[in-house]
C-alpha cells in the first residue's frame, strides 16, 4: 500500500484565505485517497496547492507556458515558421489569462522544479459564488488531484504533451488529450465525491455569481460547444471505455498517451479500443498493469509525430 501523498497547501493570496486555506487542505486530504482508490493511480508523494491572487494566478501560469516553451524549443528545433507561430499563439494566452481566472476554478501546472502543483484564485471563487461552496469544493479538488496522478502514471509526461506549443512536432496535434484527461478527471472527481459525500441534497442552493462572473461567462468565457466537448464529452468517453476495459486495463494507457484517441475517436470508442488493445495487452494473460514505482520515466521525445 503506498504511503499516503502529503496535501500541503500555501496561501500566497491574503491573510483573510487563511480559513479557506485550512478547508481546502481538509477536503484535498480527505479527497486524495479516495482519488487513488477510484482510479488505480497513485498520487505523487507531495502535491502542493497554492491559493494564489490574480496576478500570482497570471505569473504563474505564464512562468509555466515560458519554460515549457524554452524546453521544447530546444529538443524540438521546429521550423522559424513554427516559432513564430508558437510565440503568437503563447501571446494570445498570456492576454487570455487576464480574465480566465474567473473562469478557472482551478489549474494545474508544471512548477519551476517540475513537479505537478495546483493553482487556485480565491477571488475567482468568490465572484463564481463558490466560495463556500463545499460540494463544489470537493468536486473540484478530486478533479484535480487527478492530474498530478495522471503526470505521474505516465512518467511526466502528460502535462508536456498536452500544453505543448509545437502539437505538429509533437505528433499530438490530432489526438484528444483534453478530452481524455479532464473526462477521466471528471469521472473521478464524480466518483470520489459521492463516496465522500453521497449525493447533494436536491434543495442545494445554487452559487450566486457576481456581474463580473456573469459577463465574463456570457463574452469571454471558452465556447460552451468547446466546454462541453472536453469536459461532458469527454466524461461520457471515459465512462464508456473504463466499463469496456476496466481501471487496470485503461491505466496501461498512460505510458502510452501516443495511443490516445484522435477527436474523431472519441465519436467511436469501440473502434478505439479494439485499436489499441493488441498494442497495450500484447499478452494479456500474462500481462499486468505498471505500478507508478515501476514507470521509469521516458524522454518526452519518445512521443512522435504519427505519418
Amino acid at each position: 500500500m503506498p504511503h499516503p501523498s502529503d496535501i500541503h497547501v500555501e496561501n500566497e493570496a491574503s491573510r483573510r484565505h487563511n480559513g479557506l486555506s485550512r478547508r481546502i487542505e481538509h477536503i484535498a486530504g480527505e479527497c486524495a485517497p479516495i482519488v487513488e482508490d477510484v482510479t488505480g493511480l497513485v498520487l505523487p508523494p507531495r502535491v502542493l496547492i497554492r491559493l494564489v491572487s490574480v496576478g500570482g494566478f497570471i505569473d504563474a501560469c505564464k512562468a509555466h507556458r515560458e519554460r515549457l516553451f524554452t524546453a521544447e524549443l530546444q529538443e524540438l528545433a521546429p521550423p522559424a515558421e513554427r516559432v513564430r507561430a508558437a510565440r503568437q499563439h503563447l501571446q494570445n494566452l498570456h492576454k487570455r489569462d487576464g480574465g480566465f481566472w474567473l473562469w478557472s476554478g482551478a489549474q494545474t501546472i508544471l512548477s519551476e522544479q517540475g513537479s505537478a502543483e495546483i493553482l487556485m484564485v480565491p477571488k475567482g471563487l468568490r465572484h463564481a459564488g463558490r466560495y463556500n461552496d463545499d460540494w463544489w469544493l470537493c468536486l473540484a479538488m478530486a478533479h484535480e488531484l487527478c492530474h498530478p496522478a495522471q503526470q505521474r502514471a505516465s512518467g511526466g509526461t502528460f502535462i508536456t504533451l498536452r500544453s505543448t506549443p509545437f502539437p505538429q512536432e509533437r505528433g499530438t496535434d490530432n489526438l484528444a488529450l483534453a478530452e481524455l484527461t479532464e473526462g477521466h478527471a471528471m469521472w473521478a472527481g464524480h466518483r470520489a465525491r459521492a463516496k465522500l459525500l453521497g449525493d447533494p441534497p436536491s434543495d442545494q442552493p445554487a452559487g450566486k455569481p457576481s456581474w463580473l462572473y456573469r459577463r465574463y461567462m456570457a463574452k469571454l468565457a471558452p465556447p460552451a460547444s468547446s466546454t462541453d466537448a472536453t469536459y461532458v464529452g469527454g466524461e461520457d468517453f471515459t465512462t464508456y471505455v473504463l466499463r469496456r476495459m476496466g481501471t487496470d486495463t485503461f491505466n496501461h494507457l498512460w505510458p502510452r498517451l501516443d495511443l490516445t484517441p484522435t477527436h474523431k475517436e472519441t465519436a467511436t470508442p469501440d473502434e478505439w479500443i479494439n485499436r489499441i488493445l493488441p498494442i497495450l495487452l500484447p499478452d494479456e494473460a500474462n500481462d499486468s498493469p505498471p505500478s507508478s514505482s515501476e514507470l521509469t520515466p521516458p524522454r518526452i521525445s519518445t512521443v512522435k509525430p504519427r505519418t
